[in-house]
């Protein structure tokens, strides 16, 4: 576009953004260097110089940058603010690259050093993961567990919740978790939070029971919250695989009500799946269908709706409109096994169909 949207530079920034995030760290590096060469200099510039000099395999450069951009004599004009977003960024970085142990010295140091700053909760969630990733998971777990509880609301807090739970069953340490388990299940007064980590914790170490009395009680005290429709799809996905087809299309349906698209469509796959395990077409057609029409369903979920869709159409013997789908899902999954089933049953109800109905 002429003249270029944005801020000088700002469509290359977020490209290079964008292609860090996809893991194709040569092309971001390049456009992050054509960054920091604008002229006249790019509002973007102080952060480009640390991300063009980030990759897994460079961990060395990474730091150097880091320290490259702290320095006083670089041109680039300074505020608190953005030293603190590039420590965060820094402290990122050298996780990712296998340099935990560097990372909680630089992030425990961030409180302290900006203890107003809007960040500190960045910093303290990172700090836990750079010691998860050191080895000290006891520790790391009773920090993601304060930080849910200190900042409820923050965007990382389900990321926090999710590595808490992660981080205490991969201690394999049952009696810990037991106690955790009751610990939560006796919390005054109760939160969906704390019920959804105690089914979680129960599920990680198979005990059923557990699990039910949990989110057992998060469905009854807590039936709109957004937690209660994640549990459910969990456990839904849990019964289906022990070919248990009747509670997992009903606790399905129950997590189909979520406000959450992504819950919401794949929960009414499950339910199409288990209502086709159970010989009943009709309700899972409705299913596939309520699932394909979720908004932003990924695709490879969207495409395995579609295939419902034509199968439960082949078993109600409306063959015309089950090879559309077939020749849907064959034409466009990204999933080769998936598309090649799909051809296989076009090909398989290619006799029932009327002379229109077939492919020149």
């Amino acid at each position: 576009m002429t003249p270029v949207p944005g801020k000088p530079q700002e469509a290359r920034f977020w490209e290079a953004e964008t292609l860090y995030k996809m893991k194709r760290y040569n092309d971001a590096r390049a456009d992050y260097a054509r960054v920091t060469a604008a002229e006249p200099p790019s509002p973007f510039l102080p952060d480009a110089p640390l991300r063009a000099r980030l990759d897994r395999s460079r961990a060395q450069e990474a730091r150097c940058g880091g320290e490259r951009l702290q320095a006083p004599d670089q041109g680039i004009p300074r505020s608190r603010h953005r030293a603190s977003r590039r420590t965060i960024q820094l402290g990122r970085a050298l996780i990712e690259t296998k340099h935990a142990d560097e990372a909680v010295t630089l992030l425990e140091a961030f409180p302290t050093k900006y203890p107003e700053h809007r960040l500190v909760p960045d910093s303290r969630y990172y700090l836990a993961r750079a010691k998860i990733a050191a080895g000290n998971t006891e520790e790391a777990w009773l920090q993601l567990r304060a930080f849910a509880r200190t900042y409820p609301n923050h965007e990382l807090v389900s990321s926090a919740r999710r590595a808490a739970v992660d981080s205490q069953l991969k201690s394999g340490k049952k009696k810990d978790i037991a106690e955790e388990y009751a610990a939560l299940m006796a919390q005054k007064p109760a939160t969906a939070e704390a019920l959804y980590d105690a089914g979680a914790l129960a599920a990680g170490i198979d005990r059923q029971k557990d699990v039910e009395a949990a989110w057992g009680r998060l469905r009854s005290e807590f039936p709109d919250h957004a937690l209660t429709g994640r549990a459910s799809l969990e456990q839904a996905q849990a019964v289906f695989a022990k070919n248990n087809f009747k509670d997992a299309a009903a606790l399905g349906r129950v997590a189909a009500k979520s406000s959450d698209n992504a819950v919401r469509g794949e929960a009414f796959l499950i339910v199409g799946e288990s209502e086709m395990k159970l010989r009943r077409p009709a309700p899972a057609l409705t299913a596939f269908r309520a699932a394909a029409d979720t908004p932003g369903l990924e695709p490879a979920l969207r495409y395995r709706a579609l295939a419902g869709t034509g199968l439960a159409y082949e078993d109600q013997k409306q063959w015309a409109q089950a090879a559309k789908y077939y020749d849907e899902v064959a034409a466009g999954s990204p999933d080769k096994t998936l598309s090649g089933w799909a051809k296989t049953r076009r090909a398989a109800i290619a006799p029932n169909l009327k002379p229109t109905d077939k492919k020149p």
